[in-house]
């Protein structure tokens, strides 16, 4: 025992019985020592309180009548309460640590760790308590049971370990006289490093709550895609920190630990940001479908005490039985143009966070700028020379295109949201200006990324032109769709949702492409029209400038019917069908007499074409029924039999049956039956 190295100062029982000497004697402002010791006792004193108020809320919620938003602001703030005791207690006596007068080496490194073990301790364990029971992602977020498990069971042994190695790590690292402190830093490092590899391993595999629920909810997403690449990414990346700590580069290890604290920090923030998004969109289309739920209820409600006024059936036969349902609203319910916003702001928040965070990281990789791949002729001040493309350049164009496709799809959607909604325009301009902003900057990202890699246009010019005449005569018709595709966005003769006839297809347009236009016809089928038949074609748009149309219905009453009351008959069905506008009035006309009836027409107004046939519908029921009232025939076809009259008729019975035959210039016969 006498030949091992004493232990160092810094773990020796005299320099911690010093420290809590000085700690229970209140040196530092003795007033606020009670007060911090009362607030720690409050704050654990009132868990069991806490969690019993987060059971109840959730039978609030539960009932669609309570819910309320404000009643997951709550949760959040129990959830806090519920994490902040401990973590609080840490910090307070980490900062009363640094209040002590004359701070020994060793009292700063404990304060240190303390602080950096509280934050560690406060994250970790506020995420533990989202995912409880009746808690914020079981009741409020509406996660999956598997999701919340997975997180709970690794959090348990994943949040003493990290806030323990993270503890001798900031405090080892504070006072570089320690005796054996690297080395302890380091192995504290590492293991931190080993346990947040396993801990994303554990949660991410492809087998795991989080992937399964991914791939079920967004199978063809970003992040669906990419989970392949992902995962070795995520478990790898600490890896990576701990073999830096091993080889000797511990400051970089150290630097890059605190990365990616800060980036696991704001993925955790921004995911329940988002959850609360989604919970707050989620009870207000709740709220407005009760609200359209209760105004239908009360109108049946009132039609039905009409009729029960008037003597009539109704829906119901007494009042009571006419019980309101609230409807079900879940975030399938939420518009995909809300979600489309939310989805583009959270990439930005995103995007802001990491450049943020990751920011001080960016010098370091002017390495890969000594990598060259390639060089293209160039002139740098009037001179013709020789310009290098690394790595770098090769990299950035990368990005350039993963963020063009991101914002091609997403910018398009917010600029409709937060701007053009509050134009003056209407639905047709607002898609034609989104399409036309997707295709400019997919075109802006596409130059600007072969610009990164030396493609100038001065050296593919001669490709474009010969592209050009290949393309006029092998692809015309390709080349005449996406002009044309051009022209209707310009143009506008059809918008998305206008009912239209092109050629003897009939439907409704679901989308506009810059080569062709998908219809959907009354079958659903969906029909691809290339843009050049609207062009050069003769195209019927129902609701271009107007929605409202008019149609004819023709009526036939027998021959010696009463046309006077057929009229009123007529006027009554149009006024009294629920979809026939009022202005510009229907009509009913004679039209004349004809071969087999009296023929009559209504001339009625819509104000959509797709309720011809409902409104055809209930014309010929109600005018069925009113003839029937009223003893009025409707015609069917007549058919007069005319004999000849100047020659005489043979007139022959055979078998009981009657042979008419007219008599012919031959012999007579007599034949009996």
């Amino acid at each position: 025992w006498h030949t091992l190295p004493k232990p160092p100062w810094f773990i020796t029982h005299r320099t911690a019985a010093r420290m809590g000497k000085r700690l229970v004697a209140f040196e530092a402002n003795p007033g606020l020592w009670v007060l911090g010791l009362l607030i720690s006792s409050l704050l654990l004193y009132g868990r069991r309180w806490t969690r019993r108020e987060i059971s109840r809320t959730a039978e609030r919620v539960n009932q669609h009548r309570q819910d309320s938003f404000f009643l997951t602001l709550w949760v959040l703030v129990l959830t806090v309460y519920l994490t902040a005791g401990l973590p609080f207690l840490m910090m307070f006596m980490a900062w009363q640590l640094r209040q002590l007068p004359g701070m020994h080496d060793f009292t700063r490194a404990v304060a240190t760790g303390l602080m950096t073990a509280a934050g560690m301790l406060a994250g970790l364990r506020f995420f533990y308590n989202v995912c409880r029971r009746n808690g914020l992602a079981h009741v409020h977020f509406k996660w999956n049971a598997s999701i919340r498990q997975s997180l709970r069971r690794n959090l348990w042994w994943f949040t003493p370990v990290v806030v323990l190695t993270g503890f001798l790590v900031s405090a080892m690292a504070t006072v570089k006289e320690i005796e054996y402190g690297d080395s302890m830093a380091r192995l504290a490092l590492i293991i931190t490093m080993i346990a947040t590899s396993v801990f994303l391993g554990r949660i991410l595999r492809f087998s795991g709550g989080i992937v399964t629920e991914l791939l079920k909810t967004n199978p063809t997403g970003w992040l669906a895609r990419l989970r392949y690449i992902g995962w070795p990414l995520a478990v790898g990346f600490p890896l990576f920190i701990a073999a830096l700590a091993a080889g000797g580069y511990f400051l970089s290890a150290q630097q890059l630990r605190h990365l990616l604290r800060l980036t696991a920090l704001l993925a955790l923030s921004l995911i329940v940001l988002n959850s609360l998004a989604l919970r707050w969109l989620s009870v207000a289309s709740r709220r407005f479908a009760i609200k359209e739920a209760r105004r239908k209820w009360e109108a049946q409600r009132e039609a039905d005490r009409q009729k029960l006024a008037d003597g009539q059936s109704s829906t119901a036969d007494e009042e009571d039985t006419l019980i309101f349902s609230e409807p079900e609203i879940g975030l399938a319910e939420i518009g995909e143009q809300t979600q489309a916003f939310l989805r583009t702001v959270m990439f930005i928040l995103v995007a802001i966070g990491l450049w943020a965070i990751w920011e001080p990281v960016f010098p370091a990789f002017g390495i890969l700028q000594d990598v060259e791949l390639w060089s293209y002729s160039g002139t740098v001040n009037g001179v013709a020379t020789q310009i290098p493309i690394n790595l770098a350049n090769l990299l950035m164009a990368v990005v350039v295109v993963v963020f063009t496709i991101i914002a091609s799809k997403n910018l398009p959607g917010l600029l409709e949201i937060t701007i053009l909604n509050r134009l003056p325009v209407d639905a047709g301009s607002r898609y034609a200006f989104t399409t036309l902003c997707r295709y400019a900057i997919t075109a802006i990202g596409i130059l600007l990324a072969v610009n990164t890699i030396g493609f100038k246009w001065s050296s593919v010019q001669w490709l474009v032109a010969a592209l050009g005449v290949g393309l006029g005569f092998g692809l015309q018709e390709v080349v005449a769709n996406f002009i044309c595709g051009l022209i209707v966005l310009f143009e506008r003769p059809f918008r998305v949702g206008d009912t239209v006839t092109i050629g003897e297809v009939n439907g409704t347009v679901s989308r506009i492409r810059i080569r062709a236009t998908t219809i959907i016809d009354w079958d659903r089928k969906e029909l691809i029209v290339p843009n050049k038949e609207f062009i050069t074609g003769q195209l019927i748009n129902w609701s271009l400038s107007d929605p409202i149309v008019r149609f004819s219905i023709n009526v036939g009453i027998a021959y010696g019917s009463d046309t006077e009351l057929a009229e009123k008959l007529l006027l009554k069905v149009l006024h009294e069908t629920p979809m026939v506008l009022k202005d510009p009035k229907p009509t009913a006309y004679f039209l004349g007499f004809g071969d087999n009836s009296l023929n009559f027409q209504l001339r009625l107004f819509i104000n959509n074409i797709d309720h011809r046939l409902p409104v055809q519908h209930e014309i010929h029921k109600a005018v069925d029924r009113e003839f029937r009232k009223a003893g009025i025939v409707i015609a069917f076809p007549q058919r007069d039999v005319h004999f000849d009259s100047d020659k005489a008729l043979k007139i022959e019975v055979m078998s009981g049956k009657a042979d008419l035959t007219p008599a012919g210039p031959g012999p007579e016969t007599d034949k009996s039956a």
